[in-house]
């Protein structure tokens, strides 16, 4: 029984769930096209979706493909150019390059040749300068002006008159000096002329010789201011009775009178005696009195002018012949450029310029009214004269050996030079070097049996003229 009742709950479970399932329905043709649809637009989005990805690479891919070809341009340009400046910067070197070794040939070569006589009175003619000038000699103590006095007498019945000179109880001749000067009969102690110079700066200084603007302080003989270059004179002694003897000589020929021709006024002084002095005379150093020299005239006359300007003497040298002058000029003057390192050997060209008095003259004629008068004038428009020549020989200054034996030349300090075409009035005027530089100041010449030579100061006296200061 009990097994029946299990039985039977079990079939009604079994009952129970059966009636609970739901009835099998069926798919209908809206349900498929719809199914359809769903799926062609899920289809459609996957391909939009992959055309979009397609297309977005495609833009990235194209944008980074562009960026890499225009910065790969733009790299190549930029190399292009790069390659181009260096190509122009190496052809630039090259003609650089070539254009310095060719100036430097033809510096070499210019150097060599150096510049031509036409070149350097082309450039420094105008800044050579004539110089006239006067002087006269004074005694310092008193500033009153010397003269050398004038000794009248008779000759073998005939009347003369010349320089008069006394003996001193040493031997020695002397010249007559006094400061009287008795009925204006007695000589002058003076001497002019001219000469030539050279602008040293812009400022109106000009170098030139010492015997041009300081005249006295170089050796003046007698015969320089006599008149006439008279080497005669009257020699004035007394015989033992005091009578008076007056005797004629030659001081050129007299050795008592030799010294007479190294006479320097300005260094060495003199005598001065009343003018009733006779018989012989003692003097000692003591009574040695010291003189000066005044320029009465110093002017300075540029080339193609006919104006003269006043020059002043600022320094003379105390070693050579050369001396320092000024002029106020109303405008800034072009200086020559002296060398600085004074080597000079015999061979060298030289070219000097400046005014001997052998040149040509140019003078103009004017006529001028002033006041209501007319008057005609003739006036000396300078132009200077160029010579060539070469360094003859270096003078020897003087050297102590260490023997103790002096070696000096005759000329001392000197550069003698092969120039004939030059001579007096070119005293002053600058001697140049190959390189267009002024080497020296032309001094004097002189001459024997037929050939001349001429000498110049080494321009390192110039120089030291314009450092009046010690350099630190």
């Amino acid at each position: 029984m009990v097994a029946a009742a299990s039985t039977s709950l079990a079939d009604a479970k079994t009952a129970q769930t059966t009636q609970k399932l739901p009835p099998k329905a069926g798919i209908g043709k809206n349900t498929v096209m719809m199914l359809l649809s769903d799926e062609r637009r899920k289809t459609s989005q996957v391909w939009m979706g992959a055309m979009g990805a397609v297309i977005a690479f495609v833009l990235v891919g194209g944008g980074v493909l562009y960026w890499h070809n225009t910065s790969t341009a733009q790299k190549l340009q930029q190399d292009a150019e790069d390659q181009r400046q260096k190509i122009a910067y190496q052809q630039e070197q090259i003609r650089a390059d070539t254009s310095s070794t060719i100036s430097q040939g033809i510096s070499g070569v210019t150097q060599q040749m150096g510049l031509s006589s036409g070149e350097v009175i082309g450039k420094y003619g105008n800044s050579t300068v004539l110089i006239e000038m006067s002087w006269r000699l004074y005694d310092k103590e008193t500033g009153r002006p010397i003269y050398h006095k004038r000794v009248e007498f008779e000759d073998n019945k005939q009347k003369k008159s010349l320089p008069g000179y006394l003996r001193l109880d040493t031997g020695k001749i002397v010249p007559w000096l006094t400061t009287e000067d008795e009925n204006n009969s007695n000589y002058e102690i003076r001497k002019g002329g001219s000469g030539s110079g050279f602008v040293v700066s812009e400022q109106g200084f000009i170098l030139t010789n010492k015997h041009v603007a300081a005249g006295w302080m170089v050796r003046t003989s007698p015969t320089e201011y006599l008149p006439g270059g008279t080497s005669q004179g009257a020699l004035v002694t007394t015989n033992p009775k005091g009578k008076r003897i007056v005797k004629v000589i030659d001081i050129g020929q007299d050795r008592d009178a030799e010294h007479l021709f190294s006479w320097v006024p300005g260094e060495d002084g003199g005598y001065l005696f009343s003018p009733h002095t006779t018989g012989t005379i003692k003097r000692t150093n003591s009574d040695l009195k010291n003189f000066n020299g005044r320029n009465e005239n110093l002017e300075v006359r540029f080339p193609g002018s006919r104006v003269s300007i006043n020059a002043t003497l600022i320094r003379a040298s105390t070693d050579s012949d050369a001396a320092l002058i000024k002029v106020a000029s109303p405008q800034l003057l072009m200086p020559m450029e002296m060398s600085i390192d004074d080597v000079v050997k015999p061979g060298d060209k030289i070219i000097v310029l400046g005014y001997p008095g052998i040149s040509d003259k140019t003078v103009g004629v004017f006529t001028t009214h002033e006041g209501g008068l007319r008057r005609q004038r003739v006036e000396h428009i300078p132009e200077p004269t160029v010579t060539e020549g070469i360094i003859s020989r270096v003078g020897t200054a003087e050297t102590q050996l260490e023997s103790g034996m002096r070696v000096l030349g005759q000329m001392g300090d000197a550069i003698q030079l092969s120039v004939s075409g030059t001579g007096s009035g070119n005293s002053g005027g600058p001697v140049f070097n190959n390189a267009g530089k002024v080497i020296g100041l032309w001094t004097w010449g002189r001459s024997l049996g037929g050939v001349r030579v001429g000498f110049a100061v080494p321009i390192k006296h110039g120089r030291s003229l314009l450092q009046p200061q010690r350099i630190q």
